[in-house]
């Protein structure tokens, strides 16, 4: 499953320096609307820095937290907050040519941590290898959506994985707050998420789920999209990000 997770993460990377690598000032200076504190460089210099941190443990922000409960726990959204915060404040300034210089050579030394092969250092989250992967995978599209141009491949393969690795997310939401079950249908996957049987049923090729699942849809589009049950238990912790207005 992690060699996945490296295959997900390179062609990710492929796709965004196609982009970026050919953008001039204008372009780089451009809001993302999926990001609005963040400009299309900020978006790059943040992809670069989670592996380069991952990699080398830099990650101090982090030390004390659990980042998987960032949607509830004000403690870890902050510390979040200032390790991505710090990460691209560092960068400010920095050619696109060096931050693509600096993002290969990181993903060369990760190579065999993205492949389950050796364990990232101490102090990095577990499972860092798919969360550089999906975060990968998001912005890429957040980056198409800034710039105007036509989203990724719908059928490409990491969109799947996008699906079950934030439906796995919100199953966890789901049980913590003891919402009811509720069930997620997108191609190859279907995910049983909390306990008992579904009261509602969502239904979506894999991209759309994972726009929906990652806070890219408000909530007039998740309402618009195949549900089976009422979506109403589930709207607002359907993402654990927030939706940009």
């Amino acid at each position: 499953m992690s060699s996945d997770a490296y295959s997900v993460y390179l062609d990710g990377q492929a796709r965004m320096i196609e982009i970026v690598q050919t953008l001039g000032p204008d372009a780089l200076n451009t809001v993302v609307p999926a990001c609005p504190a963040w400009t299309v460089q900020d978006l790059l210099a943040h992809v670069t820095a989670g592996v380069v941190d991952s990699v080398a443990g830099n990650v101090p922000e982090l030390e004390g937290v659990n980042l998987m409960d960032h949607w509830k726990d004000a403690a870890a959204h902050g510390a979040l907050e200032e390790l991505v915060s710090r990460q691209i404040r560092e960068r400010q300034g920095r050619s696109v040519s060096d931050l693509l210089a600096e993002w290969r050579a990181a993903t060369e030394q990760a190579a065999p941590m993205l492949r389950g092969e050796r364990s990232f250092p101490p102090g990095v989250p577990p499972l860092m290898e798919w969360t550089i992967a999906m975060d990968v995978t998001v912005h890429d599209d957040d980056l198409r959506c800034a710039l105007g141009r036509e989203p990724a491949d719908p059928t490409l393969p990491c969109f799947v994985h996008a699906t079950t690795w934030y439906g796995m997310s919100l199953d966890i939401r789901i049980r913590d707050l003891e919402r009811p079950a509720m069930r997620l249908e997108a191609e190859d996957v279907a995910l049983d998420l909390g306990e008992g049987a579904p009261v509602a049923i969502l239904r979506a090729g894999a991209y759309e789920m994972t726009m929906a699942l990652t806070g890219r849809r408000s909530e007039e589009e998740i309402r618009a999209l195949d549900w089976d049950g009422d979506p109403s238990p589930f709207l607002d912790i359907l993402s654990a990000y927030t939706s940009p207005s």
